[in-house]
């Protein structure tokens, strides 16, 4: 990460709550690192134990970003439902589940909200892609109802322009709204 990105990870630490539904509405092009820079500001500086769900893409790939930053990951672990059929989230998460991967630091063997302080979704847009509008409205919904049952921070990235829907969607269950571009004039 260069000094701005750093900077901007150690507002980001102060300004946050411990609880609340966010939107970060994110153009895709800047999706990867602002997802970075969040990762920084709530595992590396603030030491918050975080649950990262990845819909999208396998979480090799985000590991390997963090690994080459110098974000530590000791506190995070990774729900990765990117090759599942279902995309339906049901906790607990067992360790033998056959299509999720579990991955990153556990306390047990299975997964539960409440064992984490923030829970951030990777991309839930691409989920609309392949699943019907009710799946996807079911998906979206049950993982709200979960974070704020559990009071944990949640953070939604979504690129507003490029899905409308599911932005009014997150927009009727969100509490707060943070937009990526706004935050990239004050850090530059």
């Amino acid at each position: 990460m260069n000094p701005s990105e750093i900077s901007m990870a150690e507002k980001i630490s102060e300004i946050l709550p411990e609880e609340g539904v966010w939107i970060v509405d994110v153009r895709t092009n800047q999706l990867i690192r602002m997802i970075l820079i969040f990762l920084k500001a709530l595992s590396g500086i603030k030491n918050r134990r975080g649950l990262i769900i990845t819909i999208e893409r396998p979480h090799h790939y985000l590991t390997y970003l963090l690994g080459i930053h110098g974000i530590s990951q000791r506190n995070l672990t990774y729900v990765d439902i990117a090759s599942s059929p279902k995309k339906i989230i049901e906790f607990p998460i067992s360790l033998g589940s056959s299509d999720i991967f579990i991955g990153g630091f556990l306390l047990r063997d299975y997964v539960e909200p409440q064992d984490y302080d923030f829970i951030l979704v990777d991309n839930l847009a691409h989920t609309r892609m392949y699943l019907s509008r009710e799946t996807h409205n079911k998906i979206v919904k049950n993982l709200v109802e979960i974070a704020k049952k559990e009071r944990l921070l949640s953070i939604f990235p979504i690129d507003r322009d490029r899905s409308p829907e599911i932005y009014k969607l997150l927009k009727k269950h969100a509490m707060h709204e943070l937009k990526w571009e706004e935050v990239m004039k004050i850090a530059d």
